[in-house]
């Protein structure tokens, strides 16, 4: 759920570099968290700004359903398109 929420949604190619940077063991399991490969000038204050509007926007949600469907249209997953409401006529 966070690669989903967060890592995905935070710029082209991030959620990628960071499985690279940190593969997994044996036990499979990662050596650092993603998070600990971001800069302290851009990426965590980035990071940081994403969450406080992912945490926003949970709060305002009364369902996980609608939740989804305003984080897609806030912040959607990079290469996927922005979904739109295009009236007829």
């Amino acid at each position: 759920m966070t690669n989903d929420m967060v890592y995905a949604r935070l710029a082209p190619g991030i959620l990628d570099e960071l499985k690279i940077r940190t593969p997994k063991d044996k036990k499979g399991r990662r050596k650092h968290r993603y998070h600990q490969l971001f800069t302290d000038d851009i990426g965590h204050p980035k990071l940081q700004e994403h969450l406080s509007n992912v945490i926003t926007l949970m709060k305002a949600s009364p369902n996980i359903a609608t939740f989804r469907r305003l984080l897609q249209r806030a912040k959607p997953k990079i290469g996927e398109s922005l979904p739109m409401d295009i009236p007829e006529g």
